[in-house]
């Protein structure tokens, strides 16, 4: 619904809040401001909360590729860089199977110690025929660093 300019019962025409002597005058100071980019009071309104629920959303996909995306300051557990590590050194690594362990050393001392022994929590490899062995493993990792500074498999140096 466009706003025009009214007549006054004084025989002078309004608009915006202005008033003016003649219809024309009227007209051109509407004409003006619409060409001014001035918003006009019959000018639809904006959903704002379309908007914002539109930022969110973009706000949260962004979030999400960047958390499901590689960062370059995402660092894995000394834990998992351990079983990664056995499993790359492994003969199958698709499916050799590193159980969880814990740190023998207990978060003390300058070092963190796993070790899986083939009796109580084996490496599941693959040996030289491609059958299922139990193996033994044991990676150290510095814990000031969080780098493998040593690490064996089956008895053998892998680092």
């Amino acid at each position: 619904m466009k706003q025009e300019p009214q007549q006054n019962a004084d025989g002078t025409w309004s608009y915006g809040g202005q008033t003016f002597q003649s219809k024309e005058a009227a007209d051109l100071f509407c004409k003006s401001r619409t060409e001014a980019g001035v918003v006009r009071a019959d000018a639809p309104k904006v959903d704002t909360t379309k908007i914002i629920t539109f930022l969110v959303l973009l706000a949260l996909v962004v979030w999400g590729y960047r958390s499901c995306s590689g960062s370059s300051d995402f660092k894995l557990s000394p834990l998992s860089q351990c079983q990664e590590l056995i499993k790359a050194s492994s003969r199958d690594p698709s499916t050799t199977k590193v159980p969880y362990t814990e740190d023998a050393h207990k978060g003390k001392g300058p070092e963190m110690y796993f070790a899986w022994s083939p009796s109580t929590k084996p490496v599941n490899a693959r040996n030289g025929f491609g059958l299922p062995v139990n193996v033994g493993a044991s990676c150290i990792v510095d814990r000031a660093s969080g780098r493998i500074t040593s690490a064996s498999l089956d008895g053998k140096q892998i680092r």
